[in-house]
């Protein structure tokens, strides 16, 4: 189980990791998101949760690939 710290200042959960996982898959949660797990004391970053890393990865923003100027 997780709390997340949501930009608002307000504590969110505890919710499980598939509910973290929406929230990152609609942009409610990102690798900068404090949160502090079940068990632990302290919060640190969303991205520093291992288990959280492929799906911070797939909704991560696409850098758009720069195109040559036609000047």
């Amino acid at each position: 189980m997780y709390k997340i710290i949501g930009a608002d200042g307000g504590i969110y959960g505890p919710v499980g990791a598939d509910e973290v996982r929406q929230w990152i898959a609609e942009g409610r949660a990102n690798a900068e998101s404090l949160v502090e797990a079940e068990g632990t004391i302290g919060r640190r970053p969303l991205g520093t949760y291992p288990e959280f890393g492929a799906d911070l990865a797939a909704a991560a923003p696409r850098t758009p690939a720069l195109l040559p100027s036609l000047a």
